[in-house]
Formats: structure tokens, C-alpha cells, sequence
């Protein structure tokens, strides 16, 4: 398996690791080709992010005045 062929799948796993709640913090991935098995750890720390919200919320632009009550 190509580099990056496992860049994608650990992606992949780090999308599906973030919308379930119940996952571990880690990816333990195993590469098995006919000459060897490659052992892949990725700990949580250096998991691949994503959006979360915060940037696209901070940067919202504002469509109205709020109304001021007297």
C-alpha cells in the first residue's frame, strides 16, 4: 500500500472516529501484502483534523442590525 493510500484511509478514520463518540483516541492500522505487514500507530494527538466549527462561526459576517429597545 502506497503512503498515500494510508494518508487517505487514516483521514477517512479520522472523519468517522469524530462523528462517532464511542472510538478510541488512536488508529492502530495494519498493511498485509504477500512479502510483509506493516504496523501503522497513529496516537490521537496526531490525528488528522478537521472542521469544527469554531473558524466558520468566528467568521460569520453580520446580515443585520440588531433592533435596539427602548
Amino acid at each position: 500500500m502506497h503512503i498515500s493510500q494510508v494518508n487517505q484511509l487514516t483521514s477517512a478514520l479520522a472523519l468517522a472516529m469524530a462523528r462517532d463518540g464511542s472510538s478510541g483516541g488512536c488508529i492502530r492500522m495494519c498493511v498485509i501484502t504477500k512479502d510483509k505487514v506493516e504496523r501503522h500507530f497513529i496516537p490521537g494527538n496526531e490525528l488528522p483534523r478537521f472542521w469544527e466549527g469554531k473558524e466558520i462561526i468566528a467568521q460569520q459576517p453580520k446580515l443585520f442590525k440588531p433592533a435596539v429597545v427602548a
